[in-house]
C-alpha cells in the first residue's frame, strides 16, 4: 500500500501522459478506461498534494461545454442530449483535470514534451504500418491495399475502426510534430517518419485535413522558420504540392471536386457535393433560431428536418461543419463563446511565444470548417487534450507576470 501511495505521489504522472499520447493504439472499448486512469491519477495526485484548482483555466476552457449543458432547458430530446453530452465530455473533463495539475509537475512534463511528441508520432505510425503490412502479407497485394486502405481502416478493424477523416487528422498532427522536431534537431529517423506519414496521408486522401495542413505549413514558413530555411522550405512545399497534382491521378480527381460543385444526386455523390448541399440546407434552421439554436438534444433533428434533397434525407448526414453545429446547438451565442475562447488562447500563446499551441489550434479550427470534429470521440478527445496540454503553459506564464 505504501509503495502504491509513493508511486501515485511521485512517479505516476509521466506514465499516464505516455498512455494519453499513445491512445490511438488502444481499442475503442479500452480508450475510455485509459482516459479514466489518466484522470483518476491526476485527481488522486492533486488530493495527495493538496493542489489548488486553476479556476481561470478551467472556467474559460470548459465554458463551451457548460453552455451546451444550459441548452438542456429548451431541448426536447433529452435522451439524444445526454448521448451528445457524453460524447463531448472531454471538453469538460480535460480542462478540469489539467486545472488540478501542479505548476511543478506540469513544467516537468512540458519540458520533456519532445519525448511525448515522439510517442504520439510512433504510435500513429505503428497503427498504420501494422494495418498496412498486415493486409499486404495476409490478404492483398501492395497496390490493392493502397486502393482499399480507406475501407480497411473504416470497416474491417472491428474495435480499432476509425473514420478516414480522423485518421488523416492524426497523420497531419504527427507531421506537424515531426516537422517541429526535425526543425529543432535534424535526425534521419524523423525524416523517415515524415515520409511515411505523408505516404499514409495521401493514401487516405481526405481534402479537409490536407488543405488545413497546407495552410498550417504556410503559417509556419511565414512566421516561424529562420530566414535561411524559408526559401528552401517554400520551394519544396510548392514542388511537392504541384507534383502531387500532376503525378497522382487520385489527388487531381479529389481536389478538382472543389471547383466543380454540382447538385447532389446518387450518381455524383462526393464529399464536396454532400457538404455543399448540407450547408445550403442548414441556412433555414439557422435563420429561424439564430441567437440560441435548438439545444443539444434537437440540433441534429432540426438540420435533418430541413433536408429537401433525397440523398440527404436517405443518409441523414450531420452538419459536417462544427461552426454550423454550434449555431444549431446554441446559436450565435454559443458560437461566439467558442471562438472567443480559442482566440483568447491564441492571443496568450502569441504573447508567450507558444507557437506549437497556435499551430495545433489553427489546424483544428481549419478542419472544423469541413467536419463536425467535436461530435465524435476520435475528434473531441484529442482536440480537448492537446488544447489543454499545450495551452496550460500560457496560463502559468501569464500568472507569473
Amino acid at each position: 500500500m505504501k509503495t502504491l501511495y509513493k508511486f501515485l505521489k511521485e512517479k505516476s504522472i509521466p506514465y499516464v501522459f505516455i498512455i494519453m499520447f499513445s491512445l490511438i493504439l488502444f481499442p475503442r472499448n479500452i480508450k475510455s478506461l485509459a482516459i479514466a486512469i489518466f484522470s483518476v491519477t491526476i485527481l488522486t495526485h492533486a488530493i495527495i498534494k493538496k493542489n489548488k484548482i486553476n479556476w481561470r483555466f478551467f472556467l474559460i476552457n470548459s465554458s463551451v461545454y457548460l453552455l451546451m449543458i444550459s441548452t438542456l432547458f429548451y431541448s426536447h430530446n433529452i435522451q439524444q442530449a445526454s448521448l451528445k453530452l457524453q460524447t463531448m465530455l472531454s471538453l469538460f473533463l480535460f480542462p478540469l483535470v489539467f486545472s488540478l495539475i501542479s505548476k511543478e509537475n506540469y513544467i516537468k512534463i512540458y519540458n520533456h514534451k519532445e519525448k511525448l511528441l515522439q510517442v504520439y508520432i510512433y504510435s500513429v505510425l505503428l497503427f498504420n504500418l501494422t494495418i498496412f503490412l498486415g493486409y499486404c502479407i495476409n490478404d492483398l497485394a501492395f497496390f490493392n491495399v493502397i486502393k482499399h486502405y480507406v475501407i480497411i481502416v473504416n470497416e474491417r478493424l472491428h474495435k480499432y475502426n476509425i473514420h478516414p477523416i480522423y485518421l488523416s487528422i492524426h497523420l497531419c498532427i504527427s507531421l506537424i510534430f515531426s516537422i517541429y522536431l526535425y526543425n529543432k534537431k535534424r535526425k534521419i529517423v524523423t525524416l523517415i517518419s515524415i515520409i511515411l506519414l505523408f505516404f499514409f496521408l495521401f493514401i487516405l486522401m481526405r481534402k479537409g485535413p490536407i488543405l488545413s495542413l497546407i495552410l498550417i505549413l504556410l503559417y509556419s514558413i511565414t512566421f516561424l522558420l529562420k530566414r535561411k530555411f524559408k526559401i528552401i522550405t517554400s520551394i519544396s512545399l510548392i514542388i511537392f504540392v504541384v507534383s502531387s497534382f500532376l503525378i497522382v491521378p487520385k489527388v487531381k480527381t479529389k481536389f478538382s471536386e472543389i471547383l466543380n460543385i454540382e447538385k447532389l444526386t446518387e450518381k455524383n455523390m462526393n464529399s464536396t457535393n454532400i457538404r455543399a448541399e448540407i450547408y445550403k440546407s442548414s441556412l433555414k434552421p439557422i435563420k429561424e433560431s439564430l441567437f440560441f439554436g435548438y439545444g443539444i438534444g434537437d440540433f441534429n433533428s432540426a438540420l435533418i428536418n430541413s433536408y429537401k434533397n433525397k440523398v440527404l434525407i436517405k443518409r441523414q448526414f450531420n452538419a459536417h461543419n462544427q461552426y454550423i453545429s454550434f449555431l444549431l446547438i446554441g446559436g450565435l451565442f454559443l458560437l461566439s463563446i467558442f471562438l472567443l475562447v480559442q482566440f483568447y488562447n491564441i492571443r496568450l500563446s502569441y504573447v508567450n511565444n507558444n507557437h506549437l499551441f497556435i499551430i495545433i489550434c489553427l489546424f483544428y479550427l481549419f478542419n472544423m470548417m469541413t467536419e463536425s470534429i467535436l461530435e465524435r470521440e476520435n475528434g473531441v478527445i484529442y482536440f480537448s487534450f492537446f488544447i489543454c496540454f499545450f495551452g496550460l503553459k500560457n496560463y502559468i506564464l501569464d500568472n507569473e507576470k
